[in-house]
C-alpha cells in the first residue's frame, strides 16, 4: 500500500496549527506545529495486551521540551501520540513543535479529522431502552 500524505490546519486562539498526516499501512505519522516547520520532539505509542492504556515513549526530545519536562508523558508529542493511539487503536508516531499549553487544541483537531476520515470509529448512537410493558 502506498503512503498517503494529508495536510490540514485548525484555527485556535494562539493562531493556526498545521498538520501533516502520513497514512501508512497499519499506522500513522503525524506532525503538527505552527508555521516554523520545526520537527520538535518525536514520540511513539502503541496498544499492548498488557494494559488498557497505550505504551508510549519519547524517542527524540527537542531542546525546549527536554529542559522543561521531567517525564516522557508530559511531553506534548507523547501526550498526543498516546491519546490518538487509544482512540484509533493502532500505532501512532507523533512529532510536534507546539508548547504544552497548546497541545489539547491539536489533539482535539486531530481526533475530529481522524473521525471524519473514518480512522477513528464514530461513537455509536445510544440505544434507547426497551419499553417496559404496563401491567
Amino acid at each position: 500500500m502506498p503512503v498517503t500524505i494529508r495536510q490540514f490546519s485548525h484555527d485556535t486562539p494562539h493562531g493556526p496549527i498545521f498538520f501533516q498526516v502520513w497514512v501508512l499501512e497499519k499506522s500513522f505519522f503525524i506532525w503538527c506545529g505552527h508555521d516554523d516547520g520545526r520537527m520538535g520532539s518525536v514520540s511513539t505509542s502503541l496498544k499492548t495486551p498488557f494494559d488498557s492504556l497505550p505504551s508510549s515513549a519519547l524517542l527524540l526530545p527537542d531542546n525546549q521540551s527536554a529542559a522543561q519536562q521531567d517525564a516522557d508523558l508530559q511531553d506534548p508529542s507523547t501526550r498526543m501520540a498516546s491519546r490518538l493511539t487509544q482512540a484509533a487503536g493502532c500505532p501512532i508516531m507523533c512529532a510536534t513543535s507546539l508548547p504544552a499549553d497548546q497541545i489539547d487544541f491539536a489533539i482535539a483537531a486531530a481526533r475530529r479529522y481522524f473521525t471524519k476520515e473514518g480512522w477513528i470509529p464514530a461513537k455509536p448512537e445510544p440505544t434507547p431502552a426497551p419499553a417496559v410493558p404496563s401491567s
